[in-house]
């Protein structure tokens, strides 16, 4: 947690780190292709550098299942996404 900047101090000024964010993304066949971050014009997807999968707290009524991808959009930029299999929605978050 770190302190949001200008705001007053006190327990409601803290904001967690990495916490992952709602994206848009068009998928085709389970891969993403394109995607949208906060409002922005959509970008296409130019490689997908790396997949992995997460599954934890198996033994729980709501285990976590991710499918990670790393990748580089057509401006340059690279990005992890993710797909939330038990909210069936994408997420961006910093990695690395």
């Amino acid at each position: 947690m770190v302190k949001a900047p200008g705001a007053a101090q006190g327990l409601s000024t803290l904001r967690p780190l990495n916490s992952p964010e709602h994206v848009n993304v068009q998928a085709k066949n389970g891969w993403p292709s394109t995607l949208q971050v906060r409002g922005a014009a959509s970008r296409e997807i130019a490689s997908i550098e790396d997949v992995w999968r997460v599954e934890e707290e198996w033994w729980r009524d709501a285990p976590v299942v991710r499918t990670y991808f790393e990748v580089l959009l057509d401006t340059g930029r690279r990005m992890a996404i993710f797909f939330d299999h038990g909210k069936s929605s994408w997420y961006s978050q910093r990695h690395g």
